[in-house]
């Protein structure tokens, strides 16, 4: 993923996220340290109608 502003929130205007389809191999004799992070919404318990 790539946040443009460094602010943890995608920005569907900037940032970009990439798949790919296939396995990835990872070095066995390192440490591999994953950052994850959830957006936090405002929209927790308010009832939207569509």
């Amino acid at each position: 993923m790539k946040d443009v502003d460094n602010n943890y929130f995608f920005d569907p205007f900037y940032d970009k996220i990439g798949f790919i389809d296939s396995l990835i191999t990872l070095p066995k004799d390192s440490i591999i340290d994953f950052k994850l992070f959830k957006e936090e919404t405002d929209l927790f318990g308010i009832n939207h109608i569509l």
